[in-house]
């Protein structure tokens, strides 16, 4: 059976079911409880951005990303030159498609939500079809 985890920062606590994934800021101090699923570690300092608190990316599935996090492991395991660059490259392309793949989520939620909106303030109107 897999457990989810939890994750504590301060007094909030959020519970994440795999597949996900989870952004840990520097200096951000964590506690992980539970969980019994694979956990990859990365760890990077970001330039032009980190955020403020730990992000949780609850994935519907990890296929899209599986081969860039594979690619990222083994750029690290080589360390041929230029491999930090390398690693950072992918790591963002990971967030870049993480984004990508939430917001056109998203947008199919509001397009569904436009459509549910729609019908019911037409239903009554005979010329509705499909």
């Amino acid at each position: 059976m897999r457990t989810e985890a939890k994750y504590k920062v301060g007094d909030k606590t959020k519970q994440l079911s795999p597949p996900a994934l989870c952004l840990i800021p520097e200096g951000v101090a964590y506690e992980r409880n539970g969980g019994d699923e694979e956990v990859l570690v990365i760890r990077f300092h970001m330039i032009n951005w980190s955020p403020k608190e730990i992000l949780f990316f609850p994935l519907k599935e990890i296929d899209p990303f599986e081969a860039l996090f594979s690619e990222a492991v083994s750029v690290y395991e080589r360390k041929e030159a230029g491999y930090l660059f390398q690693l950072s490259s992918l790591l963002n392309k990971i967030f870049a498609a993480i984004s990508t793949h939430e917001t056109e989520h998203l947008t199919e939620k509001a397009y569904v939500a436009a459509a549910v909106a729609y019908i019911k303030q037409n239903l009554s109107d005979a010329s509705l079809s499909v």
